[in-house]
């Protein structure tokens, strides 16, 4: 079992906490892809928390997304509360 300090430690490495299977280019699959207008982000980070993916990491307080582990499935928008992402036809 992991200790709370190494999944804060694997989160941060951009690596799932669970190690159930390797993290591969999920990109294939998806139809649409999430696009942030960085004018409007408050940099909450709720999609950076919400993503089932880990399609998100942090750099320097801001979400950037990292596009070969976001599948499209569009719950960091749906999330977002100032709406500042928004799904687009790949």
């Amino acid at each position: 079992m992991l200790s709370e300090n190494q999944l804060k430690n694997e989160r941060e490495k951009g690596v799932p906490h669970c190690k159930v299977g390797v993290v591969k280019d999920m990109s294939t699959w998806r139809v649409v892809t999430p696009v942030i207008d960085y004018s409007k982000c408050i940099k909450c980070l709720t999609c950076w928390m919400q993503c089932p993916d880990v399609a998100y990491k942090v750099v320097k307080g801001s979400p950037k997304l990292i596009s070969k582990n976001c599948k499209g499935c569009g719950i960091c928008a749906e999330h977002c509360p100032v709406k500042c992402i928004r799904m687009v036809k790949k």
